[in-house]
């Protein structure tokens, strides 16, 4: 505990301590409450083929990988209805989902950014393309993850599958640019306009 208590402690205190007041000299907001934040992150993961060929023990391995992931007990969500295209029945498992706010958002987001991303010698970067407007809450940071393992908790060998992930960082954002400077302040580390 005390390994994700350090990690918690660090970048929300970087917030409070630094960023907030960075963005608000910045932005020129006019009392602390208009500067960009991060109010939630959102982690879905998709059990597809698993739940399809009726196989518990996967998803039930899927659920203690993003529990490992996010220190969070995941939700389970179920179909609305029923398509015969896609083998799904009314009632079954279809995803897991996981929203973070507070300690643990900012836990995650730490990890997420300086340690799984920078083992991942396939990353290059995210792209800022990926911002977007969520409804009239602010915008939003989206990113498909392919592969989970690169968090050093989960062993690539307990996965019989490539089992992705998506994260959707949600923030007070009120366009674009206030978010990309936010995510800026975190050391997020997007691709370089004009290249890698």
């Amino acid at each position: 505990m005390t390994n994700r208590t350090t990690l918690v402690a660090r970048l929300k205190e970087e917030y409070d301590t630094r960023i907030a007041k960075e963005l608000q000299d910045e932005l020129g907001c006019s009392n602390i409450h208009e500067v960009p934040k991060i109010t939630s992150i959102i982690l879905d993961m998709c059990c597809g083929k698993a739940l399809k060929s009726n196989k518990d023990f996967k998803l039930e391995r899927n659920k203690e990988d993003l529990h490992r992931i996010s220190f969070q007990k995941p939700l389970t969500i179920k179909a609305k209805k029923s398509i015969a295209a896609f083998s799904l029945r009314r009632g079954m498992d279809i995803s897991l989902k996981v929203t973070l706010r507070g300690k643990k958002m900012y836990l995650f987001l730490d990890r997420f950014i300086n340690i799984a991303c920078v083992q991942n010698n396939e990353f290059n970067g995210f792209n800022i393309d990926s911002i977007n407007k969520n409804n009239n809450k602010g915008f939003s940071y989206c990113y498909g993850l392919k592969d989970i393992s690169i968090f050093p908790e989960i062993k690539k060998i307990s996965l019989t599958d490539y089992v992705g992930m998506g994260i959707s960082i949600h923030t007070n954002c009120k366009n674009k640019e206030s978010l990309e400077l936010l995510l800026n302040k975190f050391r997020f580390p997007f691709i370089k306009k004009g290249g890698k």
